[in-house]
């Protein structure tokens, strides 16, 4: 379902440059309503923050729930149900906060292009990296999904229960972490893997790791890469955790080129194919911000 389109990416620009006035000769009813405005101006900032706060206790808390629930789960079924089950349990845990979400206003999401990948087999989900959020854009809407996860996420109380019983990949050695996901692959689930290996920090993209064409090659699966765009920096690397940012949040998630993954007999393919795959984001990420840049232009103008 679409919730929004680019012009909620324009409109916050269009906004700021609006000229602002004041009719001339109505000192007491532009006092009133500035009064008025800073009223309302303080509910509406009280109502989002407690709502941006209480979104992360309902995220923690169910997340909690979950991996307590997994962590039980993952003793008693066998291995190939429980990661069946573990990652349809995860699916559905980000689909309740997304709904939170939508119910408080804050966020407006479209995550709709990926409902095109959910029966593919054996494919590797490749996205760019703006903020926290990221994986819970892309699994909310996919049931077979395997993620590579940072050993302190993986280990954690809130996020390991379901993690492990899902069989999602611990980031602690390559080797390690290379073997499992080809697994994963050709077990016919997704691996979600981010090849910038954390959050954006230098624009449009930072360099791409290698692991990503190693892993393709060895599993002979094709990387579907998909484009993460968003109005806010809120939660990206330098983000500080407890600042508020401005309201509503927009996400939007597209589909790239699919990429055919290294010949397996040419080592030296791995480096072609990272060359290509980053100058293809690069590329991308470029356009759309300048197509966000001249639509927001156009709009100010008209």
């Amino acid at each position: 379902m679409r919730l929004f389109d680019d012009r909620d990416f324009r409109a916050a620009d269009a906004r700021k440059a609006e000229p602002k006035s004041a009719p001339e000769g109505a000192p007491k009813r532009a006092a009133s309503h500035l009064a008025a405005t800073s009223i309302g101006g303080r509910v509406i900032a009280a109502y989002e923050i407690s709502a941006l706060y209480l979104g992360w206790f309902v995220f923690g808390g169910i997340c909690l729930v979950a991996s307590f629930m997994a962590g039980f789960l993952r003793y008693v079924l066998p291995r190939k149900f429980g990661n069946r089950l573990g990652q349809h349990m995860i699916m559905r845990v980000f689909q309740v906060f997304m709904l939170y979400l939508a119910i408080t206003r804050l966020v407006k999401c479209d995550v709709s292009a990926l409902d095109q990948l959910k029966h593919e087999k054996g494919l590797i989900l490749a996205p760019n990296h703006p903020a926290l959020i990221d994986a819970v854009l892309v699994i909310s809407r996919l049931p077979r999904v395997t993620c590579i996860m940072k050993a302190v996420l993986w280990d954690n109380i809130v996020l390991g229960g379901g993690s492990r019983l899902a069989g999602f990949v611990r980031n602690d050695s390559q080797p390690n972490m290379v073997r499992a996901s080809v697994a994963a692959l050709r077990g016919g689930g997704q691996l979600l893997m981010f090849p910038e290996g954390t959050r954006t920090v230098e624009q449009p993209i930072n360099p791409l790791k290698g692991a990503i064409a190693l892993i393709a090659k060895k599993s002979q699966a094709s990387v579907q890469t998909i484009f993460i765009e968003s109005n806010t920096e809120f939660l990206g690397k330098h983000w500080p955790t407890l600042k508020k940012p401005t309201f509503p949040l927009h996400y939007r998630v597209t589909l790239g080129k699919r990429f055919d993954p290294p010949a397996a007999d040419k080592a030296v393919d791995n480096k072609i194919f990272i060359a290509e795959l980053d100058a293809y984001f690069r590329a991308e990420l470029s356009l759309q911000h300048q197509h966000r840049n001249h639509d927001s232009h156009q709009s100010r103008i008209h």
